[in-house]
């Protein structure tokens, strides 16, 4: 199974070809079926896996267009085990700690949390208040899970059918502790 920085390595590389088709969508409500579906058509790659996403249009024996308990939920399909591999939310406007409080609250081994970010925004002030969120759950003090955080900067139009996305990642420690994958945010190129 891959890890959130796998995960997101590629995340940015299908953005950046456009796998996501995220030209075709302008709302927030297109913007989060289209990365829902990304992040379901990672997880019914793995045949154990029991996939779960509400308005989906995928076709797989392991896939179930359903809601479960978060927006994109990859469980293991063993009888008698609800272990969750991956669960998501993705909130691009108001409400976002409401959003990643879900994912605080549910056990599972990967937490990736997908959110929009304005330019005006502090970034780290936002972070901060996901990491008080984390630290005042007891039961979110789990080193077997590991958070990914993704946050994108309102789109910045290029000439020409191009657009550039700024991603702030961020990825939790053996502490919990949210830290950037990289010191500057990623620039990403979507044709």
């Amino acid at each position: 199974m891959l890890g959130v920085k796998t995960l997101y390595r590629q995340y940015i590389q299908d953005l950046q070809d456009n796998k996501l088709n995220v030209n075709q969508y302008s709302g927030s409500t297109d913007w989060t079926v289209t990365v829902k579906t990304w992040w379901a058509q990672q997880g019914i790659k793995y045949p154990q896996l029991l996939v779960c996403a509400n308005k989906v249009a995928l076709q797989a024996e392991n896939f179930c267009n359903t809601e479960y308990m978060c927006d994109v939920v990859w469980l293991e399909s063993k009888p008698r085990t609800n272990l969750i591999e991956l669960a998501l939310e993705c909130e691009w406007h108001k409400d976002q700690e409401y959003d990643f409080r879900k994912l605080v609250y549910v056990k599972a081994n990967r937490k990736v949390f997908i959110f929009q970010l304005n330019k005006s925004d502090n970034v780290d002030q936002r972070v901060r208040k996901f990491q008080m969120c984390i630290n005042s759950c007891r039961i979110a003090q789990d080193p077997q899970e590991q958070y990914l955080l993704i946050g994108h900067v309102d789109k910045v139009n290029l000439k020409g059918e191009s657009r550039r996305d700024r991603l702030h990642a961020y990825v939790s420690d053996e502490d919990n502790t949210l830290k950037p994958i990289h010191p500057y945010p990623d620039e990403v190129t979507i044709r």
